[in-house]
């Protein structure tokens, strides 16, 4: 696994989870465990079998798919939700169609997908999948921006639209602001006209990063250690105090947070970086009555799997649809595997975005303000894009393509 899913999978054929049979056809590839344990002890790459096509299936060929911390936990077999084993690894992807099932209408060759149900596997060449499995992407979503759009972007989107009301002119505050997760919260609320104070760690390169987040249309960028000065005040001068505040690092960075919600204010936890619990002053409760959330992206999915058609997907099409019309490409998040012996070793979740607007590419620029190295044997549950406790983030949290990153 070192290598091979320390990239982005791009490729060309099939799946079911079996190894393949002699006599059959060009072999798909993927990454494969047969059991949990530590990923680079127990993810093999190999040739899988292709699926037979039914009538409402869909071949697909994977174009993008990338590692979040959340997919580690599952090797790890410690994730809340697990798939049967043996499993393919990796749970968010971009692909084309190559062929339908005689019975699918929604979709056609050459069609871009990304996938909308968890478990599926995404690190592999090729797969077929069940057409409500797959949701259209629009052509001119860069691959790589589409492969990370089902966690940490719909996280985002989601928990802005579900805990309050908010409107323009309105405020969030949120830590990790430099993660996948937080930069896709930036993004969504400058288009909805709603003011973002962004709270990152601090760090050398901070007046970089700051800028960056600028430019994403961050109106605020704050260090954990300005939480807690007088000077706080001065940002309130001209933006009301959040109604919000969204927090995937627990310890001391919520309790500060806290203090600056408004009355009847919303805190939502979807992540734990700083592996320190949420800390609530009675005060907060009892004076100001805020009220303390938990959001996970696999749950939102799970709790609306049910109901009138293409329910359980409008979050994920809504988030497509806003990335396609944007000017702004979303920041892309990616892990890659650092060589190393004893703490060197681990993953290393990285960031970088393409800024673009009308008149074409504004260029590419590398976000290495907030790196995180983990081992993966003392790993634990961590956000990648998408829970209260465990993550799916980013991007990411400090997350893949995709988590919360570490403490922002």
């Amino acid at each position: 696994m070192q290598r091979a899913a320390a990239r982005v999978l791009r490729g060309a054929r099939a799946l079911p989870v079996r190894a393949r049979s002699a006599g059959t056809g060009p072999p798909a590839r993927g990454l494969l465990f047969e059991r949990h344990g530590d990923p680079p002890a127990v993810v093999q790459l190999k040739d899988l079998e292709v699926a037979k096509l039914g009538d409402s299936d869909v071949h697909v060929k994977m174009l993008a798919s990338p590692i979040n911390p959340a997919d580690i936990n599952v090797i790890q077999g410690t994730y809340p939700t697990l798939p049967p084993l043996p499993a393919v690894g990796g749970n968010e992807g971009v692909g084309e169609v190559l062929e339908v099932g005689r019975r699918v209408t929604a979709l056609k060759p050459g069609d871009r997908v990304i996938l909308a149900v968890n478990n599926l596997g995404t690190w592999r060449t090729q797969g077929v999948f069940p057409e409500e499995a797959l949701l259209p992407v629009p052509s001119d979503v860069p691959v790589l921006c589409a492969a990370t759009l089902s966690v940490n972007p719909c996280t985002a989107f989601r928990m802005l639209a579900d805990f309050e009301r908010l409107a323009p002119g309105d405020s969030v505050i949120q830590n990790a602001a430099n993660s996948g997760v937080g930069q896709a919260v930036i993004q969504i609320a400058k288009a909805s006209g709603i003011k973002t104070i962004n709270v990152v760690r601090d760090r050398a390169d901070l007046p970089k990063l700051v800028e960056r987040l600028v430019a994403l249309g961050a109106d605020h960028v704050i260090t954990e250690e300005m939480l807690r000065k007088p000077e706080m005040k001065d940002i309130f001068k001209d933006t009301p105090k959040p109604r919000l505040a969204l927090n995937c690092v627990g310890g001391k960075s919520t309790t500060e947070m806290l203090r600056h919600l408004q009355p009847k204010g919303t805190m939502v936890t979807y992540g734990g970086m700083a592996k320190q619990p949420v800390t609530v002053p009675v005060r907060a409760f009892i004076f100001q009555d805020v009220r303390l959330r938990g959001f996970w992206m696999s749950q939102w999915r799970k709790d609306h799997a049910q109901g009138e058609p293409g329910a359980r997907r409008d979050g994920m099409g809504t988030v497509v649809l806003f990335v396609s019309r944007q000017n702004k490409k979303p920041l892309r998040c990616w892990s890659e595997w650092r060589e190393g012996n004893g703490a060197g070793e681990g993953l290393e979740h990285k960031c970088d975005g393409v800024a673009e607007g009308p008149g074409g590419s504004a260029g590419e620029q590398e976000l290495r303000g907030d790196l995180l190295i983990s081992e993966l044997p003392e790993r634990s549950l961590e956000p990648g894009g998408s829970g209260s406790a465990p993550q799916e983030q980013a991007p990411g949290a400090e997350e893949t393509a995709s988590s919360c990153t570490r403490g922002g």
